[in-house]
C-alpha cells in the first residue's frame, strides 16, 4: 500500500488527553504516530467525540486542534 499522507509520521509513544464540548469533557488517549500535519489516536476504551477537538499532550506542553 502506498503512503497517501503529505508528511511522514513520526513513531512517538505519548500520553495524551482530548477536550472538547468547550472544554467540558475530556478523555484519555495514547498519541502513537505524529507529524506536522496529523497523528494517530488510540483510546483505551471505546470512544464517540466530536469532529473537532482540541488535543494537549503534556510531555511536550502543547495543545493542538484536531479535525
Amino acid at each position: 500500500m502506498s503512503e497517501r499522507r503529505r508528511e511522514t509520521r513520526r513513531k512517538s509513544f505519548l500520553r495524551g488527553r482530548i477536550f472538547f464540548n468547550n472544554r467540558r469533557s475530556a478523555v484519555d488517549c495514547l498519541v502513537r504516530d505524529i507529524s506536522a500535519a496529523g497523528a494517530r489516536l488510540i483510546f483505551s476504551d471505546a470512544v464517540s467525540v466530536p469532529d473537532v477537538v482540541d488535543v494537549y499532550i503534556p510531555q511536550k506542553e502543547q495543545t493542538l486542534r484536531a479535525h
